[in-house]
């Protein structure tokens, strides 16, 4: 199916229209600046933190301001900037109702935010405050066992109550226990809230971290292998499940600590645990619809062991995977569809041919990035042509093809290092971690950025069978 049927499905929910896009940065809206000017909308209003990376929107076509807003870590800058577009500065405010003086504008933002009016202007098709309650990774073991999902044992336990070493001790088999904070801090992500305990010290240094931030964790066995996601989408009807992504998550030698840098869609699992964890999705999806009046896109993170897939958390909305899913897809409006399903328009989305879609370009078209912030900025993008296949990490030498492009970039919030393998040099169904964690080595080695020692996940399974 052509994978502009939803485009032009969706361009009467946009034309003529006036929007506000919130965005964290400028370069990131300009993908939808393009669509809206497709479907005919007025020209939009851009609130951003900075320019960020990449093309930015032409000024004839959009109208923009910049907060610059910041935070110590990705996490800590997505909520500062998010709190300072719900508090705009007068001089912003001033901007948009010069841009539209009727008050007829309406949010468009990303899958971070919740509803609030922002400006005075209400959200289009952004995700009930409800839901968010299903960010807290301490509640979701009763979306496991409503969906008859088979997971790890877990403990919910507060972190000042006396009985939190003895669980930890209880849940270990082996390789330690692994404990994610609930949201008394605000909703989190990319692992910031997660740590890696195996031995009393840790526990010491775990319950230190967690006292000034949370009242509760959840605690469970760490999870030998693969990090990974599949995504899925909530219709009226039905439930798409799209195909396993893997999550770059790197463990630092010495620390409790676990990092997200990226994700890929080159690793494959064995084609059993492949249709495990769709099917998982779908159960899911069916329960958040039926019990939450939940629509549109969420993810189900877990782990990809030796006894199958375990998941580990629910993400409700569409996860920074399925972006990486439809690399091969330019031309599906994905954004669009998942605003659309939230704000319950009711057209013809043709579920199981949009499943079809994206499954079948997520699989032919590989593609994925580690990505990893650092204090220092370059005056100018640096790049590296290296190669990082079996164990080595080195520059390519002149005339031979590097096997992956390492750059150091101004980044957002601060500097940026980034590791794309080359997907004509990548094996098929491989775990990417070990090549990013080898680009970051050479970044540090020719760049000197002090970067951490990583170690990656191991593939337990990676010849588990068909």
């Amino acid at each position: 199916m052509d994978q502009t049927y939803w485009t032009r499905l969706l361009a009467a929910e946009y034309t003529s229209r006036k929007f506000l896009i919130v965005s964290e940065s400028l370069a990131g809206a300009s993908n939808l600046v393009r669509f809206l000017g497709e479907c005919g909308a007025q020209r939009p209003f851009i609130i951003a933190a900075n320019e960020g990376m990449g093309e930015l929107p032409d000024p004839a076509d959009a109208e923009w301001a910049m907060l610059a807003t910041n935070g110590s870590t990705h996490m800590a800058f997505i909520r500062s900037f998010l709190e300072a577009v719900v508090d705009l500065p007068p001089r912003v405010e001033a901007q948009i109702d010069a841009w539209d003086p009727d008050g007829l504008a309406e949010v468009l933002d990303g899958f971070l935010s919740a509803e609030s009016l922002v400006a005075g202007r209400p959200h289009y098709g952004t995700r009930p405050r409800a839901w968010l309650d299903l960010e807290d990774k301490t509640v979701i073991d009763e979306v496991w066992d409503r969906s008859e999902v088979r997971r790890a044992p877990t403990a919910v336990v507060p972190v000042a109550g006396p009985e939190i070493d003895q669980v930890a001790e209880r849940l270990d088999e082996g390789a330690g226990t692994v404990w994610v904070g609930d949201n008394t801090d605000g909703w989190h992500g990319g692992a910031e809230y997660v740590r890696w305990v195996r031995s009393p010290d840790d526990v010491f240094d775990a319950r230190n971290w967690f006292t000034t931030r949370c009242e509760r964790v959840r605690i469970m066995p760490f999870l030998e292998g693969i990090p990974c996601s599949v995504h899925g989408f909530v219709f009226p009807d039905y439930v798409a499940a799209i195909r396993p992504i893997e999550m770059l998550v790197l463990r630092r030698p010495g620390t409790t600590e676990l990092k997200y840098v990226g994700t890929s869609s080159f690793w494959d699992p064995p084609q059993r645990h492949r249709k495990e964890m769709r099917d998982i999705a779908r159960r899911v999806g069916r329960v958040l619809r039926a019990g939450y009046a939940y629509a549109g896109g969420f993810t189900v993170d877990g782990v990809a062991t030796s006894d199958g897939f375990l998941p580990t958390e629910l993400n409700p909305r569409m996860g920074a995977g399925v972006v990486r899913a439809a690399r091969g897809l330019p031309d599906l409006a994905l954004a669009a569809i998942n605003r659309a399903l939230i704000a319950g328009v009711d057209i013809d989305y043709r579920p199981g041919e949009f499943e079809r879609v994206l499954v079948t370009g997520a699989d032919s078209v590989r593609s994925g990035i580690g990505f990893l912030m650092v204090d220092a900025e370059p005056d100018d993008r640096q790049e590296l042509r290296v190669v990082l296949s079996a164990g080595r990490s080195r520059l390519a030498r002149p005339g031979e093809k590097p096997e992956a492009i390492v750059s150091w970039d101004r980044g957002s919030p601060s500097g940026s290092v980034a590791v794309r393998p080359d997907p004509d040099r990548v094996p098929a169904g491989s775990s990417i971690a070990p090549w990013v964690v080898r680009g970051f080595e050479v970044a540090d080695r020719v760049w000197d950025l002090g970067l951490p020692e990583f170690t990656a996940a191991e593939d337990v399974y990676a010849q588990g069978g068909s």
